[in-house]
């Protein structure tokens, strides 16, 4: 009885194991009939040996194998796609020549592998179809982690060059500034210079007016033999006003030359003024702009139109 009862337990436990070992190979597809082909890559990032390939969608196969190759170019890989011969209706499954692979990188906080998904370019009439051993090239879409760092590449890149212009701005501003305190100090030494000569030449000027007046005075009665004389006077008070209107204009001419210099000095003060007011602003508006990057204003006309 005992002996009975065991072999019926053991046969129990064998037909268990026949059905799951069967159920197995039939969810498995292992009895489908397959074709082999080769995808080349440039990366083995994701791809598994379990790795899924889909037709637009269509799951049609998987990746059993992935190989280095290394030749001139450098290293690449090669992976080997296990493919149905037909779709599920039973008609057969033909890639047409100039399929391409497109790569499909998981999200980050996935648990899933890559994807594989097959494109196919427009048939037509007469089309060649790729035979199974034929070599099909890929493309990778990058990832969430790549095109987050292609943004804070060119993020950095548009930070440093605005960190960049102005500090060209700030020493341009401090140039200026410079500048237009040695103009101010030479321009205070010049009128310091000059006032006392202005002043010696108009002494002299009053001078000459009163010896001229006491000379007519003496000479009224007596005009044509002093003739000389007072011609003389005047010809030297002549070269003294002359003197004096070289020295003033000489004056104004410097006092012109530094008003262009400080005015040109306070364009640079109020445009360097308008772009920082106008990153501040930017900045507090969308702290992003930080990330984006801040375009600069538009450059202010109306000086060059006066």
């Amino acid at each position: 009885m005992e002996s009975y009862r065991d072999f019926t337990v053991g046969l129990f436990i064998l037909a268990s194991i026949g059905i799951i070992l069967g159920l197995l190979v039939i969810t498995s597809n292992a009895l489908d009939d397959r074709q082999d082909f080769y995808m080349r890559a440039a990366t083995a990032d994701g791809l598994t040996q379990d790795t899924r390939v889909s037709l637009r969608g269509l799951q049609i196969g998987r990746v059993t194998q992935v190989n280095p190759r290394v030749d001139d170019a450098g290293v690449s890989f090669v992976a080997r796609l296990s493919l149905r011969r037909t779709y599920p209706d039973g008609t057969l499954l033909q890639l047409p020549v100039g399929t391409r692979a497109v790569i499909a990188a998981p999200l980050p906080i996935s648990i899933a592998a890559a994807a594989v998904d097959l494109e196919i370019p427009g048939q037509a009439a007469g089309t060649e179809f790729l035979q199974p051993g034929d070599t099909i090239d890929s493309d990778r879409i990058p990832g969430a982690v790549d095109l987050l760092g292609q943004v804070a590449t060119a993020l950095k890149s548009e930070v440093l060059q605005t960190l960049a212009q102005t500090q060209v701005l700030i020493e341009q501003s401090t140039r200026t500034i410079a500048e237009t305190h040695g103009i101010i100090e030479s321009t205070q030494r010049l009128i310091g210079t000059t006032t006392p000569k202005v002043e010696q030449a108009l002494e002299l000027l009053a001078a000459s007016l009163e010896r001229t007046d006491q000379i007519l005075a003496e000479i009224s009665p007596r005009v044509g033999p002093l003739q000389d004389s007072l011609m003389a006077t005047l010809a030297q008070a002549r070269r003294i006003l002359t003197s004096f209107d070289t020295l003033a204009t000489t004056a104004h001419e410097l006092l012109a030359e530094n008003r262009n210099v400080i005015q040109e000095a306070l364009a640079r003060l109020a445009h360097t003024t308008t772009v920082l007011d106008h990153f501040a602003e930017q900045v507090t508006r969308r702290p992003l702009r930080f990330l984006t990057g801040v375009t600069l204003p538009p450059p202010d006309t109306t000086e060059k139109r006066r």
